[in-house]
Parts: C-alpha cells; structure tokens; sequence
C-alpha cells in the first residue's frame, strides 16, 4: 500500500513515519502544537516561517526542514513572516531523516544515467532506489508514478511510501504542466548510501520485500 492519504495517516506499520500534518497559515498567523511524538520535523513547503521552541527559535526560508526533539519543550509556536506559508509537520519514531526537500517534475526528456525502465515515460523524473524508506507529498499537480513495479494516480494531499531498495519513479503528468513534491528519506540502511542510487552505476536494487 505504497500512497497514504493525509486525512487518514494509515501509514504501513513497517514505517518509521506515523503522520503527516499539512499546516496551513496566513499572513501573520500564529499556531502552536505539542511535541507529543518521538520524532518530529518540520518542511516549509512555502513562505517563510518564524520557530520557536522553547529557548530554541529559528527563521526557517521555503524549502528548510527543522528536526524537533521533546528534549526541546513542550510546545513548538509557529509564526508566518511572510505573505502565506504551507508546512508539513512530520511525526515517527526515525532514528535519523537523512535528506528532506522539494522538487517540481515537468514533461521533458528524461535523464540520462538512471536505472533502465520498461515503461512509457514523459517526464524529467529519474527512476531510482535507495538505502532507506521514501516518502513523496504531492502538494501540487495530479501525476502518476511507479513504485515497487505498479503503477498509481496521486493527487494533492496524498504520500508515495517506498521503501527501501524499491524503485520508484514519476511516470507522467495527469491534465497539469507540473507537479511539485515534497520530499524525505528515513534512517539509512544496508550500504547506507545517500541519495539516489541507479543500476547502472550502484549496482542492482535489494529491496526489502515485506515494505510494500
């Protein structure tokens, strides 16, 4: 069951995330919630976003991820300080998220160098693996991907989940121009190689066949 709804977080039980909360806020806003996980983290996916944490306080700019421990405090207080901002609020039980971003897919040629594909494809995506779980929140655009050989249509406000050593990919796009993802990986494993990793330069994929 690798795509999780957002209004349900019914994550698989093998992942190390729990829930992902899309927070929304307005210019000037203010919201605050409890550290009531393990393991919390923070993605700005737009605007800007004043943290404070207890004596901990920080400006994170769009794109910026924040890890939150309850070592911290008690309660996080989030500020919007410029225009509307969109965040995602993260919760599990990781060891440690080894990257976290966003990235945009658009039709186009796609890249030369990544793992060999038996499938029709019209985007700049990259077919690709790695060393831990994946997580993609689609925040924008309506795509299609592959994951684990299968095919799935996603939609804002749903999460691709892959976990480790399945491929998975970015098929095409479904009525929009572009697509735009948040992203993150869980605790490595195994080689404990970051980032992307293709066939045809890291060798073949293992994947663990009970993450599906």
């Amino acid at each position: 069951m690798p795509v999780v709804s957002l209004e349900k977080n019914n994550f698989p039980a093998w992942c190390e995330v729990e829930e992902i909360k899309p927070i929304s806020l307005k210019a000037g806003e203010e919201k605050a919630f409890p550290l009531s996980r393990e393991k919390q983290m923070i993605l700005v996916c737009q605007g800007q976003l004043f943290v404070n944490a207890g004596q901990f306080q920080a400006q994170l700019p769009e794109r910026a991820c924040l890890c939150l421990g309850k070592e911290l405090t008690r309660e996080v207080v989030i500020h919007s300080s410029s225009g509307s901002s969109l965040a995602l609020l993260v919760s599990g039980h990781w060891q440690s998220l080894s990257g976290a971003g966003i990235f945009t897919v658009r039709n186009g040629k796609p890249p030369a160098g990544d793992s060999p594909y038996d499938y029709w494809k019209t985007t700049t995506s990259d077919n690709h693996y790695h060393d831990s779980d994946a997580y993609w929140v689609i925040l924008q655009g309506r795509c299609q991907v592959a994951s684990e050989g299968k095919f799935y249509p996603v939609k804002p406000g749903d999460c691709v989940v892959t976990g480790r050593g399945w491929h998975h990919d970015i098929v095409s796009l479904i009525y929009d121009e572009s697509a735009t993802v948040a992203w993150f990986t869980g605790t490595l494993e195994g080689k404990k190689r970051p980032g992307h990793l293709y066939q045809t330069r890291d060798g073949q994929a293992e994947p663990v066949p009970d993450r599906v």
